[in-house]
């Protein structure tokens, strides 16, 4: 991805409205999960996780860009975390 295509992607995710509105709309259990080493995601994980209503951040430790795949016992771990904690819901 070039620097102008990653920043437009990054303006469209935090700063335009209707993201913003959307995202603050969000009803059902949310998890923002990223991996630790991924720099250009951290900012953008944490105003998702502050910005829709009960969600959870998860940082996957030792991971980048695809924590699925790098460290996928801890994503994994994760997920089932957050899929246990909604069962009911």
């Amino acid at each position: 991805m070039s620097i102008a295509a990653f920043v437009g992607s990054w303006h469209a995710l935090c700063d335009w409205q209707g993201t913003r509105s959307r995202v603050h709309a969000l009803a059902v259990p949310t998890l923002v999960i990223h991996g630790a080493l991924d720099a250009g995601v951290l900012e953008g994980s944490r105003w998702l996780a502050a910005t829709i209503p009960g969600a959870v951040v998860e940082s996957v430790p030792e991971a980048g860009h695809a924590p699925q795949d790098e460290r996928p016992d801890l994503f994994n771990a994760a997920l089932a975390r957050h899929l246990r904690r909604h069962a009911s819901a």
